[in-house]
């Protein structure tokens, strides 16, 4: 009895493995298309090739002005883009990540936009390794234990007359109603099967949310 039970639990758990590694990839890829659109902007590859040559505080802080208000644009003109039939204000804060960064190509932040407290300008993240491949020219996604806060982030570089000109990144915090999709999706049912999904300290309160949400 007890192997045909552990082998129905392995069976399950292989299932629920393949359906949630599935639904985070098409997840992440929508991520990362939805960034698409802002890497090449203008506006944002304009401030990114200005800073390469900007080290004083009175200018990094001009151009995060700069690319500020056009990555706000962006959001705004997604939100605008979005479907439903909710006011503007209410589709922006359903759209927006709950952090972004626009980087230059030395990987400092020139633009931080969110909740948490922003970093200065001129702020170097070229060591995380989202940053590095991105800065490299491929278009990533990474899950990231920043601030206490764990986001599914994603990032694509940007580029500017045929050169890399910097990278912009954005994050969605792994919250309660991200998790409870995962487990509506994947019928999780073990705590094996979430720790598919990142092992970090803070997983306790995921783990904690999965299952409230999944119990019967």
């Amino acid at each position: 009895i007890n192997r045909q039970s552990d082998s129905r639990v392995e069976s399950r758990l292989r299932r629920d493995r393949i359906e949630l590694d599935a639904m985070l990839s098409i997840e992440a890829r929508r991520r990362m298309d939805s960034i698409a659109f802002i890497t090449v902007e203008p506006a944002i590859a304009g401030v990114l090739r200005k800073a390469a040559s900007a080290r004083d505080t009175e200018r990094l802080g001009k151009l995060n002005i700069e690319a500020k208000d056009a990555m706000k644009a962006h959001f705004k003109s997604l939100a605008e883009a979005a479907p439903g039939d909710e006011m503007l204000e209410k589709k922006i804060k359903r759209v927006k990540p709950d952090i972004a960064m626009a980087l230059d190509r030395e990987g400092r932040i020139i633009a931080q936009t969110g909740p948490l407290t922003a970093n200065p300008p001129g702020t170097s993240m070229a060591t995380f390794p989202l940053i590095k491949r991105t800065l490299m020219g491929y278009v990533r996604d990474d899950v990231w234990a920043y601030d206490r806060h764990v986001y599914r982030m994603a990032g694509r570089p940007v580029i500017h007359g045929g050169q890399y000109a910097g990278a912009v990144v954005h994050g969605y915090e792994i919250d309660e109603a991200f998790v409870a999709q995962v487990a509506e999706h994947a019928r999780i049912r073990w705590m094996p099967t979430i720790r598919v999904m990142h092992s970090h300290p803070y997983t306790v309160d995921l783990m904690a949310h999965v299952s409230k949400s999944t119990a019967l």
